[in-house]
């Protein structure tokens, strides 16, 4: 078995994987950047910082609740954007 192996960022505590992305605007693709990703298996939606949206010139779509560990749920705005592995590719296991 061939299993993908992720650079370790040590900024976080504990250090975490993480993979270059390619970020781009689906309306505008000459509207791109790439940068590091956190690779976290358990979530249930990507989010990039308003940062990024803001570079990217992407449209808001519209507004969607989230909540985290702690059970409290917020509204926050919503983009779409397209995103692709740089160097990288990732393979489903199936046990």
């Amino acid at each position: 078995m061939n299993l993908e192996r992720f650079a370790y960022d040590t900024a976080y505590e504990p250090p975490a994987p993480v993979v270059q992305i390619l970020l781009s605007n689906p309306v505008d693709p000459s509207q791109q950047m790439q940068v590091w990703g956190l690779v976290d298996t358990g979530a249930d939606i990507t989010v990039v910082p308003e940062m990024l949206v803001s570079r990217l010139q992407l449209i808001r779509q519209g507004e969607i609740q989230v909540g985290g560990f702690d059970g409290i749920f917020h509204s926050t705005p919503f983009s779409l954007w397209t995103s692709g592995l740089v160097n990288s590719t990732l393979t489903s296991l199936k046990s």
